[in-house]
């Protein structure tokens, strides 16, 4: 017996709404991702993504909210988000702290600290302030394109920046001497530092680069996808995003990293391995 074609799900998948609204979600997974993926290349774990991508999302928001124009906005987010990434790899990499402890008590910190500024900034608010968020802008001739235009070319700036960011870490991490530096960092920091290279410095400055895109991909929620910080959204949105964002990078590397920022990562050094994991510590 033939099975029926499933039309209602074809004429579904053509639909280019469907797709408008997938790359839209999509876009804070692409920079929570990217982020991810830049501490991990590092050779740190960075569980504090929940925390950093709320207090991207509060602080983009808020100062849009007094007054500032809208990429300034999330550049304020971005710093924010920086912040908390150097308060992670201050935990993680000089003190050497269990990068999972440190890694969740970021995203409870930074969190908490969102939630109470905000009631700080709006005591008796009921109803969060809206602001002017992106609006989406057509590229000419490509979205004009059936389905793929005004899926991909019809987007907010803050998606188009995300679809750039993938382009540049790539070439980033593959075709520069920095980038070369940082992921021989990841994966031998003995030998890195054998060549000069300051280990610790590195990963510092790498979790602060994937902190701030993380926050930036918070600062989504509020300032394109929604117009207000909403207390319920921000905390789902951002945490099953990072899930999503974990989910990415996990399947790509083992990211299980000694704690001790000249540690050789072991069993971890090969992503081709199935079951790698990195020794344990001993306390």
């Amino acid at each position: 017996m033939i099975p029926a074609i499933p039309w209602e799900a074809i004429e579904l998948l053509a639909q280019a709404s469907l797709w408008v609204a997938a790359v839209r979600i999509a876009t804070p997974l692409v920079f929570g991702t990217l982020g991810e993926l830049i501490c991990e290349r590092a050779g740190v774990l960075n569980l504090g993504i929940e925390g950093i991508m709320v207090v991207g999302a509060l602080v983009g928001w808020f100062a849009v909210h007094q007054g500032a124009d809208l990429w300034t906005g999330v550049l304020l987010a971005a710093l924010a988000g920086a912040a908390f990434g150097l308060l992670q790899a201050l935990l993680t990499v000089p003190l050497a702290l269990s990068q999972h402890v440190a890694g969740i008590g970021v995203t409870l910190l930074a969190t908490s600290l969102s939630y109470y500024a905000y009631r700080l900034a709006f005591p008796k608010v009921t109803t969060p302030p809206r602001i002017e968020t992106f609006k989406p802008v057509a590229v000419p001739w490509l979205s004009e394109i059936p389905v793929v235009g005004p899926a991909v070319f019809v987007q907010t700036p803050l998606t188009y920046l995300a679809l750039g960011a993938v382009v540049v870490v790539a070439w980033f991490l593959h075709r520069t001497p920095a980038g070369l530096a940082l992921r021989m960092v990841g994966e031998n920091p003995e030998a890195a530092e054998a060549q000069g290279i300051d280990v610790i410095r590195t990963r510092i400055a790498a979790v602060c680069a994937g902190s701030a895109l993380m926050a930036v991909g918070g600062a989504f929620l509020t300032m394109s996808a929604f117009d207000a910080f909403y207390f319920g959204t921000a905390a789902a949105g951002s945490a099953s995003r990072w899930w999503c964002s974990r989910a990415g990078t996990r399947s790509r590397r083992c990211s299980a990293r000694c704690s001790s920022p000249r540690s050789t990562p072991g069993s971890c050094a090969s992503s081709r391995s199935s079951a790698a994991t990195c020794p344990t510590r001993s306390s």
